[in-house]
């Protein structure tokens, strides 16, 4: 038990200093808002269990963004939850996935065969005439009355 505590203990003083680090980072000094009790403690409780340091640091980010009033983001339960029960290689490729922005994508496709080292941005193919006549011919043609035995 004890030496559990002492583990948590560790996390919860990574989890500070990251976050005074973070925060300093993005110019601010302290937090400009107060994290309701009732998010505060499950977001405090969940991050001081987390033993993976890339997870730890989407804590860090969460709680950050949380307490800066200049951002939009609003701290909800949904995004303790989440982050509560995903794993490292998951974190990393929604991470990967989400920095692709989204007018880029417009008709286009991620590929994924790389994750979670990248997934990248489906090339455009150049779409020629015989492709699309191709493409119709095979097509059902359904005004063609067909007759069914």
């Amino acid at each position: 038990e004890d030496k559990l505590k002492y583990m948590r203990w560790e996390r919860q003083v990574r989890l500070m200093e990251r976050a005074n680090e973070t925060m300093k980072n993005m110019g601010q000094e302290e937090p400009s808002r107060a994290i309701p009790i009732k998010l505060a403690i499950p977001l405090f409780s969940a991050a001081s269990l987390e033993d993976d340091d890339y997870l730890q640091d989407l804590w860090v980010n969460l709680l950050v963004n949380s307490t800066i009033s200049d951002t939009e983001i609003e701290l909800r339960r949904a995004y303790i939850d989440i982050l509560e029960r995903i794993s490292p290689i998951e974190a990393k490729i929604l991470n990967v996935i989400y920095a692709h922005q989204p007018e880029k994508l417009q008709n286009k496709s991620i590929l994924t065969f790389d994750l979670p080292n990248s997934a990248p941005i489906e090339k455009e193919k150049e779409q020629t005439t015989s492709n699309v006549i191709k493409a119709q011919d095979d097509k059902p043609d359904s005004s063609k009355g067909e007759a069914h035995e």
